[in-house]
């Protein structure tokens, strides 16, 4: 009998971009498109697109000047009230903490730097148009200026959707900016997959039907779906942060490995989904490397310090004489 410990040996990440980064430079600060990712990947394999897409972040003018900054932010301690932090959930948040999905270890992080931290109280198994109408009656009883929103994994398609303005009007005079860590902002290259025939519709259903999840809810998460061809409208001066990750074949945790494997014909991936759809744009990208769709790993804990200490500035900085929507 074959024991199989980890999905693949490790191998020199290093090495690897190094030999990515000339591509990168050529791009001349730009991202590589889509279908030259797809290109690559047939070519080179799925872990060198993935590099150069890495190097590619890092080298761009403004995502990598901002990567820079994130690292180079020391890492706070603690700090005094400063403002309001609302985190939208993941998917089973209620039910396995384990996943993180709940956004807990950056709600504590936020509170010992002052952020009050609010979680909305989202289905962690309901359909994002359920999870878009809690959002807008959850928030709308919310007393805040110049908050931030933080959302991670499915939160962010539950976010996306409260946006839309096709379920009630958001309240963008509440909010100066978003966090999206992980998360599918533009629906789920694996949910698309997975209902992307007659056959796999039945398995899918299937599998929505053991893990209690209902099978619309796959539908509305689909990156196929009709909302997320309309183009987020985002407030002048609404500032978007978004943490990509970038895994290697051998950095995934083995529950994402087979995902990762069906989605890397497309191009870098998370396990959930492809790379270049996990941010929002325009908006600031943190790439971050080795790291897949759970956010798991030691250097989340400094990189959620350093990443709110940056919003702390921010909230800071909008004095009564220059924030936007200043009532």
């Amino acid at each position: 009998m074959t024991v199989r410990f980890f999905i693949r040996p490790p191998q020199d990440d290093l090495a690897l971009r190094r030999e990515a980064r000339p591509l990168a430079v050529a791009l001349r600060g730009n991202l590589p498109e889509e279908a030259r990712l797809r290109a690559l990947t047939e070519e080179r394999g799925v872990d060198f697109a993935t590099a150069l897409l890495y190097e590619a972040f890092r080298a761009h003018p403004i995502h990598g000047a901002f990567a820079e900054r994130v690292d180079s932010t020391a890492v706070p301690r603690e700090g005094g009230a400063c403002g309001t932090l609302v985190l939208v959930p993941g998917l089973v948040w209620e039910d396995y903490p384990q996943l993180g999905a709940d956004g807990q270890l950056v709600m504590d992080i936020a509170r010992r730097l002052g952020f009050i931290a609010h979680r909305v109280p989202v289905g962690g198994r309901a359909a994002p148009s359920d999870n878009a109408r809690a959002i807008l009656s959850d928030i709308a009883n919310l007393d805040v200026v110049d908050a931030w929103l933080v959302s991670l994994s499915k939160g962010s398609a539950d976010l996306r959707f409260a946006m839309s303005g096709r379920f009630g009007s958001f309240p963008w005079h509440k909010f100066s900016g978003w966090v999206n860590i992980c998360g599918s902002p533009n629906g789920s290259d694996l949910a698309a997959q997975m209902t992307g025939s007659p056959l796999r519709r039945l398995a899918a259903r299937a599998t929505c039907l053991a893990s209690r999840i209902p099978f619309q809810a796959m539908l509305e998460i689909s990156s196929r779906n009709a909302l997320w061809s309309d183009p987020i409208e985002l407030p002048a001066g609404f500032r978007t942060i978004n943490v990509v990750g970038l895994p290697l074949e051998w950095h995934l945790s083995r529950t994402l490995a087979s995902r990762h494997r069906s989605l890397a014909p497309l191009g870098p991936n998370d396990g959930v989904v492809l790379c270049m759809n996990a941010f929002v744009s325009p908006g600031l990208v943190y790439p971050l490397w080795g790291y897949d769709h759970y956010f798991r790993g030691p250097e989340i804990v400094p990189l959620s310090y350093r990443l709110l200490a940056l919003v702390r500035a921010e909230i800071e900085a909008a004095t009564p004489a220059n924030r936007r929507f200043a009532t």
